[in-house]
């Protein structure tokens, strides 16, 4: 059943290109590839994010987990697509391995012999630090999206936080490294792509314990993506009471860059959500000190208008409201069903 999709997978694998990073952080390919879609992504719908396993277990990792699981299921079709993943992410390594050894030879600084360190390193065990993990992401979310320039990118910060908070306490990365290499994603996102996307990044929100799930590494991702100035990715904020006001106030220095100068390098296309619990609602803004000016509040019943800020509270749903940008300049439609914050 899986047989031409992995052949045709490795075969996409084996003849990648191996950009080199010249100035940048992060390697990666931001063009797009073209070969027959239906046999190598079947059914992937680009609208959710990529599970997390291989950051937490690495390439390889995955490869021999999923051999390993092949030999215990029931059935051949199970046995088949374990069986398929493990050599789809034996290639990957390979790839990564490949394409290290292609950095390495054409490095001449420290930063791009770090790069190519990095990508080797990725080939064997998975990421110990915050740019090992970031590196990761790119890669492997543009293999996905080889064939496809939208993908949901999902909760970033709660993924990259552990790593995150380790080198902060290590002093192995500070707040600007985690920041530069932030702004060298997010401009690999913007070459990839811009405008009306998936690239939806979703930070703050609770755990599933229901303790809240932003830290300090979600105001830096809101702060990159207001010094980038450009439409990608689209940030998401999920909001409850015990948010960290630093993530509001992350939210208001964003909202004012784009009010204040909506022109300078911001396309008209994108979307950033901030996503407030309807119950929530009227002791979330205040908090925020946001300040008191056009704001409106659509309900299935009526349009009443809040005044609050130049943005929109939209209702999506019976018990959360979408909080939007909007301006004459940078207007969009609320956030698809589903990513915003529910009781």
């Amino acid at each position: 059943m899986y047989e031409a999709i992995v052949k045709n997978t490795v075969e996409i694998l084996c003849q990648l290109p191996v950009p080199f990073p010249e100035s940048r952080l992060l390697a990666g390919i931001v063009k797009e590839y073209r070969a027959p879609q239906q046999e190598m992504f079947m059914n992937d719908n680009y609208h959710y994010a990529m599970g997390t396993a291989y950051l937490k277990l690495g390439i390889l990792g995955v490869s021999e987990k999923a051999e390993e699981s092949s030999k215990t299921v029931e059935t051949e079709k199970q046995r088949e697509l374990l069986s398929s993943i493990a050599i789809v992410y034996r290639e990957i390594s390979n790839y990564l391995s490949r394409y290290a050894e292609a950095v390495h030879k054409q490095a001449e600084s420290d930063k791009q012999r770090h790069t190519g360190d990095m990508l080797k390193a990725l080939s064997t065990r998975p990421p110990q630090h915050f740019d090992e993990a970031l590196q990761l992401v790119y890669i492997m979310w543009k293999l996905r999206t080889l064939y496809k320039k939208h993908a949901d990118l999902g909760r970033l910060d709660v993924h990259l936080r552990e790593l995150f908070e380790k080198d902060m306490t290590s002093g192995y990365m500070s707040e600007q490294d985690v920041l530069d290499y932030l702004l060298c994603f997010w401009e690999l996102l913007n070459e990839n792509d811009s405008g009306d996307t998936l690239l939806n990044v979703m930070v703050g929100g609770r755990n599933i314990d229901g303790s809240d799930a932003g830290s300090r590494l979600s105001v830096l991702m809101l702060k990159a993506v207001q010094l980038c100035r450009q439409t990608e990715p689209h940030i998401n904020v999920r909001v409850h009471p015990e948010l960290d006001p630093a993530i509001y106030q992350a939210m208001i220095g964003f909202c004012e860059t784009v009010r204040e100068d909506p022109w300078s390098g911001w396309r008209s296309a994108a979307a950033h959500t901030f996503h407030f619990p309807a119950s929530v609602f009227a002791i979330s803004v205040p908090c925020a000190s946001l300040p008191e000016k056009s704001f409106r509040c659509f309900h299935k019943s009526n349009s009443s208008t809040i005044p609050v800020s130049e943005y929109h509270c939209i209702q999506a749903g019976e018990d959360w409201l979408a909080y939007e940008l909007h301006s004459p300049f940078y207007s969009f439609s609320a956030a698809a069903s589903g990513t915003g914050f529910r009781r």
